[in-house]
């Protein structure tokens, strides 16, 4: 069961890394990298896996200095001290990669890193205990502080996105299936400790937020709920004044 996917060009190839297991879920997640010159030829160039732990929802960034940084959350079985912790591995070639760093707290789970002006950024969500979502900060990719303890507490907030516009606004896409508001749009000016959030009115699954060269805003998503047989991916654009989500 190959799935969970995430793309970004390195060094004029096209990376790709998504989770194989038996099933959807299994206790055998491992990681697969695989690259691609002209995206219809792919090379297999990699497979992380994690002692213990199935691995879940890889994601895969750039860092400042020009490696690649490929995250996931590793999670263990009920009779384990924790549940989930997340990790992040570093490449030069996306063929050899370093020993698994451990970021972040355990059972709270960093959903996607996301570097601006060379700084890392990436929201927690709590897997265990109280409901919650919490933002971090690095400097090098390894070592994470909290920089919002307590980001957005209503519901049942989880996986998310960020992206940076060119006067630094950050903004947030973030998921939130138990109350009636849907998904959350959020809004932070530097240094990121104050954020405005707005309803959007739908569930939005798997968040992928990008900032394009004309200022705009994109999201692609599931939109519903991943069990319901009319739920789909779609794109929308980020009508960032009105925060309203539009069709594309």
């Amino acid at each position: 069961h190959n799935a969970f996917t995430d793309l970004v060009r390195f060094k004029e190839q096209w990376y790709c890394v998504f989770r194989e297991g038996a099933a959807f879920i299994s206790d055998d997640g491992t990681v697969r990298v695989i690259s691609s010159a002209d995206g219809n030829k792919w090379h297999s160039q990699a497979k992380l896996s994690f002692e213990g732990g199935s691995l879940r929802d890889p994601k895969i960034t750039v860092t400042p200095d020009g490696r690649l940084m490929l995250s996931a959350v590793a999670v263990f079985p009920p009779s384990a001290k924790h549940r989930h912790q997340t990790l992040v591995w570093f490449s030069q070639d996306g063929k050899n990669w370093s020993e698994a760093v451990k970021i972040g707290e355990p059972d709270v789970w960093i959903w996607r890193i996301t570097w601006h002006r060379g700084i890392a950024y990436g929201i927690g969500y709590a897997t265990v205990g109280e409901k919650l979502a919490r933002l971090y900060r690095s400097e090098d990719g390894r070592n994470f502080d909290v920089l919002v303890e307590n980001l957005f507490d209503q519901g049942s907030p989880s996986e998310s996105s960020l992206a940076f516009l060119g006067d630094d606004t950050c903004f947030c896409l973030l998921r939130e299936d138990a109350g009636s508001g849907g998904a959350r749009l959020g809004m932070a000016k530097p240094p990121y400790t104050k954020w405005s959030w707005h309803s959007l009115g739908i569930r939005v699954g798997s968040p992928r937020l990008i900032s394009i060269p004309d200022g705009k805003l994109i999201l692609a998503g599931r939109d519903g709920m991943w069990f319901d047989q009319a739920a789909a991916v779609r794109l929308w654009r980020v009508n960032t004044k009105k925060s309203v989500l539009e069709p594309m």
